[in-house]
């Protein structure tokens, strides 16, 4: 389903296709990388810890979009793990596995007006 009319920030978006690229737009301001619809959103553009966190509430902040369901810990790691190589070991060996969502569930995100994971 596509909204006849979406608003962003000070923008009015008119169809699916303005959200893309406007999307595109933004992770390119915030990250100076050209992405596609299945990039991975932080494993491809090397995103983790604040700056990850810094990244989705821009991006909530940007569209207008509620993220207070978004689980942090589900997607990236804390910073203290980043730089624990310690907790990294244990965490390779408990098989801790990171989700990952693709620039194309932000579309869905934005339309919908709120965060919801991939899988659900």
């Amino acid at each position: 389903m596509l909204l006849d009319l979406f608003f962003v920030g000070s923008n009015y978006m008119e169809n699916k296709r303005d959200i893309e690229l406007e999307v595109k737009r933004f992770i390119k301001s915030k990250v100076g990388l050209e992405v596609d619809d299945n990039t991975l959103i932080f494993d491809e553009l090397g995103i983790d810890g604040l700056d990850a966190s810094t990244f989705m509430e821009s991006l909530s902040s940007h569209f207008k979009v509620d993220i207070s369901s978004y689980d942090f810990r589900k997607y990236h790691f804390a910073e203290s793990e980043i730089f624990n190589p310690f907790l990294i070991i244990i965490d390779i060996f408990r098989f801790k596995r990171l989700h990952n969502f693709k620039v194309s569930h932000l579309y869905e995100v934005i339309e919908k007006g709120s965060w919801f994971d991939p899988t659900s």
